[in-house]
């Protein structure tokens, strides 16, 4: 059920222009190339061997791509060049502070959960490429305090998030501020985040947004806050992390605010991912016992973890601060290292399109076998196998998509690569 949105779309030109494939290194400058559209790692975009981690992609990116001066293999052909632009990437962290975050994240901890995701952010915020956009909702309101009323512990009040999703370094700030005003307190109203969330980017001010949506849901407790729900001890929340002071009795008997609200999640996030937004799930300490209901989100918001027994990106309770901030990072570079590059639609010669990364060109190969390379479903190493290529939506009114497969995707997810060229006018090496 994944769903991979490309960070970089390419454009085929409206003209192209031959280059050059045999030209010196040292006669290139940084402001010439050897062709084809190459995306960046930090968001931006390089076009004829302009600086690539900048680009067109806006300033602070980190790493400076150098022109090609050859692909090897295709030394003596003529090159068309295209030309490319970014599609910008938008994320929404929605943020549980609900009361459980005063907790220490284990036993002899100098500190808050709370206090580690500030840190985290602070440093997981001030890593993230440029190229992608950051806004916040907490849940429940930033108004509900800790000792807050059974009737107002679940308050979403308004209908605005705290923080709209923008590009730059204000955005980030004032999640910051944000989040050092805010103490927790609490029930935890995941699904009514959540629809916030769709809204937000549906009919709110998001729905304005250029580019790929996502949503980044961090929570250290199982979802509660539905008043209309009914449930046994063994599905009430309070029963679940031993707070029912008078257990066995099911603590939910009287009020279902308590009772385990997964399925109305689950709802929201298939309604995010019927709309073309992808919900990544983190699981603070303390979400231990609800493991299976965190699976099932990841799996619903099309992100879940591939190889990992765990679908969702689980922040064990010892260093939380250090492992959500290398986590949220993990979660910010796939955003801006995908495997798959889109084309805009137009007749393409598959007989002279070549696909090279990082000057290296990369050999056309279609997988044979489901799961090799992740055309026909995921192996058990879907990096194991040798670098290749190929291309699909090649349908009228469909999207050209080349995918990047084997070793060489596995090195783009783990540790980015400078730059990805898209090649036309050279015979196909495979």
């Amino acid at each position: 059920m994944a769903r991979r949105t490309p960070l970089a779309l390419l454009l085929l030109a409206g003209s192209v222009f031959p280059l050059s494939c045999s030209e010196d290194p040292e006669d290139s400058g940084s402001d010439s190339g050897t062709g084809g559209a190459s995306v960046g790692t930090g968001g931006g975009l390089s076009v004829d061997g302009s600086t690539g981690g900048q680009g067109e992609g806006g300033e602070g990116a980190t790493g400076s791509v150098q022109a090609c001066g050859t692909f090897q293999g295709l030394e003596m052909c003529g090159l068309d060049q295209l030309s490319a632009e970014t599609t910008p990437v938008n994320v929404l962290l929605l943020l549980d502070k609900s009361g459980s975050m005063t907790m220490e994240p284990e036993q002899g901890s100098s500190v808050t959960l709370w206090d580690a995701v500030n840190t985290a952010l602070e440093d997981s915020l001030g890593d993230a490429s440029p190229a992608v956009s950051f806004g916040l909702q907490l849940f429940p309101s930033r108004d509900v305090i800790k000792d807050c009323a059974d009737d107002n512990c679940c308050a979403m009040n308004g209908d605005e998030v705290d923080v709209e999703v923008g590009p730059g370094d204000e955005p980030r700030a004032a999640i910051l501020d944000r989040l050092s005003r805010t103490q927790p307190g609490g029930g935890t109203p995941t699904a009514d985040a959540l629809k916030r969330a769709l809204y937000y980017y549906t009919q709110g001010p998001g729905k304005e947004l250029d580019g790929a949506k996502f949503v980044l849901l961090a929570t250290d407790g199982g979802p509660n806050c539905n008043a209309a729900a009914e449930c046994d001890a063994d599905a009430c929340t309070l029963n679940i992390d031993g707070s029912c002071k008078v257990a066995p009795t099911n603590c939910c008997a009287t009020s279902g605010i308590g009772c385990l609200d997964d399925q109305r999640v689950l709802d929201e996030i298939g309604a995010l991912y019927t709309a073309g937004i992808d919900t990544f799930v983190v699981g603070l300490a303390g979400t231990e016992e609800y493991a299976d209901q965190l699976d099932s989100f990841a799996e619903a918001g099309g992100r879940a973890r591939v190889g990992t027994a765990d679908k969702y990106y689980k922040v064990a309770a010892s260093g939380s601060a250090a492992g959500l901030t290398e986590v949220l990072n993990d979660i910010t570079r796939q955003l801006v290292q995908e495997c798959d590059v889109e084309l805009a639609p137009g007749e393409l010669d598959l007989n002279e399109l070549n696909v090279a990364v990082d000057c290296a060109v990369v050999p056309y190969g279609v997988p044979e076998e489901p799961g090799e390379g992740g055309a026909g479903g995921e192996s058990s190493d879907p990096y194991g196998e040798a670098s290749h290529w190929w291309i699909d939506g090649l349908e009228p009114d469909e999207i050209p998509t080349v995918h990047l497969g084997g070793e060489i995707c596995g090195i783009i997810k783990a540790n980015g690569v400078e730059r990805i060229d898209i090649l036309r006018g050279c015979p196909t090496v495979k």
